[in-house]
């Protein structure tokens, strides 16, 4: 018996001439199956984590491939957490440590690599992401929307778009003309909000929470996430903090596919280069450190950065607002810091959207 990374059965047969349904596993040399042939049928140990959560925080992970990743919406702080899981293996382990579910306790701030061991001796590694993004950035995440936190039904008008940051910066419209619309099952099965210019919709936080713009920085320093499908835009606005003078995002500074910052009614200071996919769903980000830097990520990759061409200084007073009416859009999320959070944390943030919305990524990270 020979071994090849996983059990090998040989088995040999004497009374087949031909092939015939064992095709797939008899391939000798001369194409044909004859009395004596050697069957080879591979068997992989199993090694699988098939399930993952923490029953305590009520999370429940999603597994891609090799990685694991949770999302923890009212995670404040980090403290030891255990894990409930299933697996097709004989032992897991982190590193040396036997990991037994629902009874081990481990600090989930850092990621962490599960090892399970199958059988045979053989071993598959999981890398549990957990994203706490109350926690990130000093605690600075100041508005978080997402399409699947609305319970409506197909086609209904969204009157209030709550805010999962803790804030209480919901968007609202109460014109029912001008009210984006809910659409299930846009994206991985999940919904998203359709703002559309023909209907001129739009949503407003009129009077948002004052620590957006008085935090420390928060004039210049930034961090938008949103996973969304532009659809024909033009010099349309995405996201205006604060109206004239005012931080602002829109697509079609670099092109219709592109979306680039600016000072409201003054000018852009980042230009995007890198265009996306009209109509197609994308996780966007666009991070400013203070009057050093503006970087651009799609799905968690960067696609380009350089130093504020102009105004890196916003005003810091007045409403926000989601599209001034002018928007064709599908957004399924959106973050919005006022801080420029470090690289680790933008991988985590992309991690979990790549993961909830099966977005793909050449070289996605998930931090560490």
């Amino acid at each position: 018996m020979k071994a090849r990374a996983s059990w090998l059965a040989s088995l040999v047969f004497s009374s087949f001439s031909g092939c015939g349904f064992f095709d797939a596993v008899c391939k000798p040399a001369d194409a044909h199956c004859s009395p004596g042939a050697l069957f080879v049928l591979y068997y992989s140990s199993p090694k699988a984590i098939t399930s993952f959560s923490i029953p305590s925080q009520g999370l429940v992970g999603v597994i891609r491939g090799a990685q694991i990743s949770i999302i923890a919406p009212g995670l404040t702080s980090f403290t030891p957490m255990i894990a409930e899981f299933t697996t097709t293996g004989s032992e897991v382990r982190i590193g040396a440590v036997p990991q037994l579910s629902g009874v081990t306790p481990n600090d989930f701030s850092t990621n962490l690599l599960y090892t399970v061991v199958a059988p045979d001796g053989s071993t598959q590694n999981y890398t549990v992401t957990v994203t706490a993004p109350l926690t990130y950035g000093g605690g600075s995440l100041h508005i978080w929307v997402r399409a699947s936190a609305l319970a409506l039904s197909d086609g209904a008008a969204v009157a209030a778009w709550p805010d999962l940051s803790g804030r209480g910066n919901a968007f609202s419209q109460a014109v029912l003309a001008n009210q984006p619309v809910f659409r299930a099952n846009q994206i991985n099965g999940l919904p998203a909000v359709e703002l559309s210019a023909a209907s001129t919709s739009n949503m407003t936080i009129a009077a948002p929470s004052g620590t957006l713009y008085s935090d420390a920085g928060a004039d210049q320093n930034g961090s938008l996430f949103a996973v969304l499908a532009s659809k024909g835009n033009s010099g349309q606005v995405l996201l205006n903090l604060g109206g004239g003078n005012g931080r602002q995002f829109d697509f079609g500074g670099g092109g219709p596919t592109t979306l680039s910052q600016g000072r409201n009614g003054v000018g852009f200071n980042y230009v995007s280069t890198a265009s996306f996919a009209d109509g197609a769903y994308i996780g966007l980000g666009v991070v400013q450190n203070g009057a050093t830097l503006i970087s651009e990520f799609h799905n968690g990759e960067l696609k380009g950065s350089g130093a504020p061409a102009c105004c890196p200084t916003y005003i810091t007073a007045g409403a926000v607002n989601l599209s001034f009416g002018g928007l064709n859009a599908d957004v399924a999320e959106l973050l919005y810091f006022n801080t420029a959070l470090p690289q680790n944390e933008i991988d985590k943030i992309f991690c979990y959207l790549r993961t909830q919305y099966n977005l793909g990524a050449a070289n996605g990270s998930c931090g560490n």
